[in-house]
C-alpha cells in the first residue's frame, strides 16, 4: 500500500523488515522500486544486484529478464561528482557527511549534495551541488588560508638588555624582537658592546621559533 500511495519512504522500511524475516525475491524487488522512487538509486543497484546473485532467493529464470532490465535504467540514474582540491593542500574532503576522496570519481545519487573540505590553517569551505541523473560533474573546491596562519612566529632574547637585534629587512629592536613572519630564511645580527655577529635562520609556516643571543659567550653565540 504503501509503495502503491507513492510513499516510498515508508515503503522502504516495511520493505526491508520483510527481508529481515523472510527472504524472498518479489519483496527483494519492491525494496529496489521503493528506493528508487526516493531517489536512492545507488541502494536500488545493490538490491538488484543481490537478486540476480541469489541474495534473496532464487530467482526464477523467468524474472531475470524483467530485474536486468530494472538494473539496467537504475544504472543509467547514477550520476558521478569529482571534486577538485589543490593536491598541495592536505585536506579532509566531506560528500553529504561522509569522508570521501577528493580528486576522484565518485558514484553517487542524482539530486543535491552538500560537499565539505576541511585543513588546517585553511578556512572551511562548503558547496551546494545538484547533480542530474546520469550526469557528470566536476566540482572545483577552493580553500582560501586563515590570514596570518601560514605565518611563522620569531622571539629573539638577548641576555643583554641593551643588545640592538636586527632581522634584516624586517625590523629592529633592542634587547627582545618579537614578529610575525613569511616562511623563509632571514638574516639575523645581534649588535652589542662592539661585537656584531649574524646567523641565517629559517622561519617555517604555521611554527614558533624562539631564539636566545649571548654576544658575551664564545661557546655559545646563538
Amino acid at each position: 500500500e504503501a509503495r502503491s500511495t507513492g510513499r516510498f519512504a515508508d515503503a522502504v522500511i516495511h520493505f526491508e523488515r520483510c527481508l529481515s524475516v523472510a527472504k524472498r525475491p518479489p519483496c527483494a524487488c519492491n525494496l529496489a522500486v521503493a528506493h528508487r522512487g526516493i531517489g536512492d538509486v545507488l541502494a536500488a543497484e545493490r538490491v538488484l544486484e543481490g537478486l540476480l546473485t541469489g541474495q534473496w532467493g532464487r530467482l526464477p529464470r523467468s524474472r531475470r529478464k524483467q530485474v536486468n532490465a530494472m538494473l539496467a535504467e537504475t544504472r543509467d540514474q547514477v550520476a558521478t561528482l569529482t571534486v577538485e582540491i589543490d593536491q598541495d593542500i592536505v585536506a579532509t574532503l566531506r560528500l553529504d557527511g561522509e569522508v570521501v576522496n577528493a580528486n576522484e570519481r565518485l558514484r553517487v545519487n542524482p539530486g543535491e549534495h552538500v560537499i565539505l573540505g576541511t585543513a588546517e590553517r585553511y578556512q572551511n569551505a562548503e558547496q551546494t551541488v545538484t547533480v542530474e541523473p546520469g550526469a557528470e560533474r566536476v566540482v572545483a573546491l577552493e580553500l582560501a588560508p586563515v590570514p596570518g596562519a601560514n605565518l611563522g612566529s620569531l622571539v629573539v632574547e638577548a641576555t643583554s638588555a641593551t643588545d640592538r637585534i636586527e632581522v634584516e629587512g624586517q625590523g629592529v629592536a633592542v634587547g627582545r624582537y618579537e614578529a610575525k613572519l613569511e616562511p623563509g630564511t632571514y638574516v639575523l645580527r645581534v649588535s652589542g658592546d662592539g661585537e656584531t655577529r649574524e646567523q641565517r635562520i629559517d622561519i617555517e609556516a604555521g611554527a614558533a621559533l624562539r631564539v636566545t643571543v649571548d654576544l658575551r659567550d664564545d661557546a655559545s653565540v646563538f
